[in-house]
């Protein structure tokens, strides 16, 4: 169902997209989307767009950049029937910790004024969060850190010289 209205969005934002075609559970969502705009007035810039950070080498997607008047806002779109303080703070972690870094290092002269959580409800409402994490770039990277560690001892000991050792 996410991943649908991801592209549904997508889609209409190019100009492509055929309503009738939406599946009934993608409409409430995409009712949600378009209410969005007409509300807040945001303009679309680019959706699903790759962030790379060659220097914590990992790579992202995120869901849509645009404008609120004059801020460009990175914002990570959800579709999910509550959206609780743990999936707030993991949204948080990533966008802000992980993709707006990404962003800035290959765009150093077109920073992200805000980061916001697009919650797009089933009953066709939405909710606009701004995102705040202290430290989550240092979290995030830390997470990277923990992360390449873990997946370097698990093939040293798994798939090291046969006989388990780390050699």
């Amino acid at each position: 169902r996410g991943r649908a209205l991801h592209r549904a969005i997508e889609l209409h934002e190019q100009g492509g997209l055929l309503e009738s075609s939406l599946d009934a559970q993608v409409r409430p969502g995409f009712a949600a989307y378009l209410a969005f705009k007409a509300q807040t007035g945001f303009r679309h810039e680019c959706g699903e767009f790759e962030v790379r950070s060659r220097i914590w080498r990992y790579i992202g997607h995120g869901d849509i950049r645009g404008w609120f008047g004059p801020v460009r806002g990175l914002i990570d779109v959800k579709y999910v029937a509550a959206f609780g303080a743990r999936y707030r703070f993991y949204t948080a972690l990533q966008t802000i910790g992980g993709y707006a870094p990404a962003w800035l290092e290959e765009h150093p002269r077109e920073p992200f004024g805000a980061v916001y959580a697009l919650w797009l409800r089933t009953d066709g409402q939405f909710r606009v969060i701004e995102l705040k994490l202290p430290n989550a770039k240092t979290i995030f990277q830390a997470c990277l850190v923990i992360e390449r560690a873990a997946r370097n001892l698990n093939s040293a000991v798994g798939g090291g010289n046969g006989n388990g050792r780390i050699d």
